[in-house]
């Protein structure tokens, strides 16, 4: 719905943010679902560009400091690669 802006993107930002004080168990779900499925569109969009780059970055941070379950740290490093994508190396072929 944040994708066809019929729910406002700092809404779904502050939802983000309401979970993350608390990052255990379901919300570690709630916030990777919600990142995954409009994450990218948050994290290509100007206006809520530099509050979701924050978002991803203290999730990093609690997963490292937090020693959680390695189903949630792999959540989370989805979401993070899904909103942002390492950069693809061109292959150039040799013939």
């Amino acid at each position: 719905m944040v994708k066809f802006r019929i729910y406002p993107a700092h809404q779904a930002l502050w939802l983000v943010k309401q979970l993350l004080p608390k990052f255990v168990h379901h919300h570690i779900e709630m916030a990777c679902a919600l990142l995954d499925t409009c994450g990218r569109f948050l994290y290509r969009l100007p206006s809520s560009h530099r509050r979701t780059k924050v978002y991803l970055e203290v999730m990093l941070r609690k997963k490292t400091a937090l020693h959680m379950d390695q189903r949630y740290a792999t959540m989370i490093e989805n979401a993070y690669y899904y909103c942002n994508p390492p950069e693809a190396q061109k292959q150039v072929r040799f013939f």
